[in-house]
């Protein structure tokens, strides 16, 4: 089971490298995941569109936090902590 939390961190540490950014998406049975932002494009995708996190431009480019040190776990956990709590 991916928590909230779990896919926030995926999603903040891939951001800059997955095609389309990243994108967390809430599951119908309660579980979260961070795809490519590129996913909710294609037609071949038949996971969840329902997404509660958008970094489809990047880490930078969608929170301004592009100056996070992404090999600092605790700065990455902080990152998301302010996604989640908005």
């Amino acid at each position: 089971m991916s928590t909230k939390m779990d896919a926030t961190i995926e999603a903040v540490e891939k951001a800059d490298c997955w095609v389309g950014g990243a994108v967390v998406v809430a599951e119908d049975n309660g579980e979260y995941n961070a795809i490519p932002g590129a996913y909710l494009t294609d037609c071949s995708y038949t996971g969840s569109r329902d997404v509660v996190i958008d970094l489809s431009y990047g880490l930078s480019g969608s929170t301004g936090y592009g100056d996070c040190d992404l090999s600092d776990p605790e700065q990455v956990r902080q990152v998301a902590e302010l996604l989640i709590n908005g």
